[in-house]
């Protein structure tokens, strides 16, 4: 059997909210603690998973936004990561993108 389009193109995820947790990856330069990482949890109006889950390097500055802001992604690049939960098959999505920014509704 043939997989085509197991990983989907950025437009058809369709329109992009903000679901609410910030997660911070850190990591020791130098000596110091730094940020090299960011991950903000989002809901797509076309994909029904639980949330898609969006990294941004850690130096492009904290972002706060209100749960339920529709955001833009800047250069998104998508990864699919297949769980098998109980012989039942699951596709996380990982998205990493190089900004993120609010979209008019």
């Amino acid at each position: 059997m043939k997989l085509k389009n197991v990983v989907p193109k950025i437009e058809q995820f369709g329109k992009l909210e903000i679901a609410g947790d910030i997660e911070e990856t850190r990591r020791r330069v130098n000596g110091q603690q730094r940020v090299v990482s960011r991950a903000y949890h989002l809901y797509s109006d076309k994909i029904l998973t639980e949330e898609i889950k969006v990294t941004l390097p850690g130096t492009v500055p904290a972002k706060e936004f209100p749960v339920g802001t529709m955001v833009r992604l800047m250069k998104p690049t998508i990864v699919a990561k297949g769980n098998d939960v109980n012989g039942n098959g699951y596709i996380e999505y990982e998205l990493e993108a190089a900004d993120m920014i609010t979209e008019r509704r």
